[in-house]
């Protein structure tokens, strides 16, 4: 896996030089700021006690499938502009399945480079396609379920830090994301009497926030 992550890296740097040549540039940092959140948040949040050893190799297997989704995405950049590239780097176009998975923290760090990306190369009839193609080939892990990394953490009532309620949660407590908004997820967590609550939790509490 090494060999192929270290592979991938040299073929997307190849790929960034040519179409830089042509001063297009790709924002590799931007992206790679994107993908080690993602893969970082993989490596640290899979229960390899649950799932078997085989998840120890989540993190490079993340890392494998983002740079796959991103060497099409600079090769079909590539010939949207007509640039002449060799015949290897033509042929290296990799098949990856779609995922079904919904994942709101990973969607929206694809959606934050997917959105500058998608904008900048391609006109308003091709920029839907380009984002779903990032969001569609993206990876998912097998499991995905977000739970506090801090000690305690309050609920809100709305995305808005005067509407804190008296409900909080505290480190390890498993919540499902429903949706995202300044800073703040919707949240849905199930007590231990099976009882449901939907509020508003900070991102700061799972260690899932987009912004830098």
């Amino acid at each position: 896996m090494d060999n192929t992550i270290k592979h991938n890296s040299t073929i997307i740097d190849k790929l960034s030089k040519i179409l830089l040549k042509k001063n297009i540039d790709i924002f590799q940092e931007e992206w790679e700021s994107e993908l080690y959140k993602k893969c970082n948040w993989v490596r640290d949040n899979i229960d390899v006690y649950r799932f078997g050893q085989e998840d120890k190799f989540s993190y490079p297997d993340c890392l494998i499938s983002e740079q796959n989704s991103f060497i099409n995405e600079l090769i079909l950049l590539i010939y949207h502009n007509k640039i002449p590239v060799n015949i290897k780097l033509q042929k290296y176009i990799t098949e990856i399945p779609e995922q079904k998975q919904y994942n709101i923290y990973f969607n929206l760090l694809t959606e934050k480079y997917a959105s500058k990306f998608c904008n900048t190369f391609y006109t308003s009839t091709d920029i839907n396609d380009c984002m779903n193609r990032l969001l569609l080939t993206q990876y998912q892990p097998e499991e995905y379920g977000f739970k506090l990394t801090v000690d305690k953490s309050y609920l809100y009532d709305s995305p808005n830090l005067k509407n804190k309620t008296k409900i909080y949660l505290i480190r390890e407590d498993k919540v499902e994301l429903l949706n995202y908004k300044n800073d703040f997820y919707e949240i849905e967590y199930t007590t231990e009497k099976n009882r449901k609550i939907k509020k508003w939790l900070h991102c700061s509490a799972i260690d899932a926030c987009i912004s830098d």
